[in-house]
């Protein structure tokens, strides 16, 4: 007999990998209570939309943490990210150390961890976690408030105080801005170094209109124990225009051949949050016209009315513009307007 072997073929699977897609955009921010953005921590793309945000310390949960505990972790569950070395990530963690964008630590209080994905068509969904920051360190602060109690300022510096702190105002007034100064001292303490210098901007850098502020001063040592003091100042800006900025009247004067469509335009170049209003007298001081705007309008346009319909007389007028912000503190100037109108065209 003959015997034939005949080969068993075994098939030998081929395996193909399939990347991963990542067509959407993530950003993790860190915005205040105020709305302004403290600590950019990433921005990345993602493999798929986003279902939850999970905030934990020390691989617990948490919704207040102390940085000097350790980071804060951000992480995104149901997700892929690309590593930096080409790799995916799943469920990737963001750490936040509790500092802003320009490495400071920041201040206790209320703080919001806001996580955007975008997609191609430009769609954004957001999800918005709330973490309170509590601080176990020391640390001297300064904070000041304007006269409706909203922050416009805040320095901290993380130390440990020892003596007992008072605090000091250089004066009782300052004045900042083009006639004035751009240092004014704070002091809490005996030496040089016990000092806050505010240049007189709020935190978006903007120099603080007059009105009377409130300055306040928190001290809390490695014990625990907080002092508080606060003292007022009174501010005047003397800023090259002022709230309103530079007025400008045009024209001026206004040479009227042809009353229809005949106009002056009262113009303002301030930004600031508020209401504008603009009463026009004549010489013998009689309301002849008024107007109110919105601050954002940077300008009103005069008819060269009255307010029952007239043409005015050629004369001298006079304007009186009030600017109020959203705290409400105000500030007014007064420009002269001169009309001329040609003989047999007035009515």
């Amino acid at each position: 007999m003959t015997y034939t072997k005949t080969p068993t073929i075994t098939p030998t699977p081929t395996v193909t990998f399939t990347p991963v897609v990542y067509p959407y955009t993530m950003e993790i921010a860190v915005y205040n209570e105020a709305g302004e953005l403290v600590k950019l921590i990433t921005e990345t793309t993602i493999s798929n939309t986003l279902s939850d945000v999970v905030l934990t310390q020390s691989g617990t949960g948490v919704n207040a943490f102390s940085p000097s505990m350790g980071p804060l972790l951000i992480n995104i569950p149901g997700v892929q990210t690309q590593g930096s070395n080409g790799s995916s990530i799943v469920d990737p963690g963001f750490d936040w150390f509790g500092t802003n964008n320009n490495g400071q630590t920041v201040a206790n209080g209320t703080y919001y961890i806001r996580v955007t994905m975008t997609d191609s068509s430009g769609q954004a969904s957001t999800i918005t976690k709330s973490i309170e920051v509590i601080s176990s360190e020391q640390y001297v602060q300064v904070n000041i408030y304007n006269s409706a109690g909203e922050l416009v300022q805040r320095m901290q510096e993380n130390t440990n105080v020892t003596f007992n702190a008072q605090l000091a105002l250089q004066s009782n007034t300052v004045v900042f801005g083009k006639d004035g100064t751009n240092q004014f001292n704070i002091s809490y303490g005996p030496t040089n170094a016990d000092v806050f210098t505010w240049d007189g901007t709020n935190s978006s850098g903007r120099t603080v209109d007059s009105g009377v502020y409130t300055v306040q001063l928190v001290v809390k040592n490695t014990d625990g124990y907080t002092d508080v003091q606060s003292k007022q100042l009174t501010v005047l800006n003397s800023g090259v225009n002022g709230m309103l900025g530079e007025i400008k009247v045009i024209p001026n004067p206004c040479v009227v051949t042809d009353t229809n469509g005949a106009a002056m335009y009262i113009t303002w170049s301030g930004t600031w949050q508020g209401s504008v209003k603009i009463k026009i007298y004549n010489i013998a001081a009689e309301l002849i016209r008024s107007y109110e705007a919105d601050s954002s309008q940077m300008k009103i346009t005069w008819d060269l009315h009255t307010v029952s319909g007239q043409t005015v007389s050629s004369g001298i007028y006079i304007g009186v513009i009030e600017a109020k912000n959203n705290s409400g503190e105000t500030e007014t100037k007064i420009v002269k307007m001169a009309v001329l109108i040609k003989v047999g065209m007035q009515k």
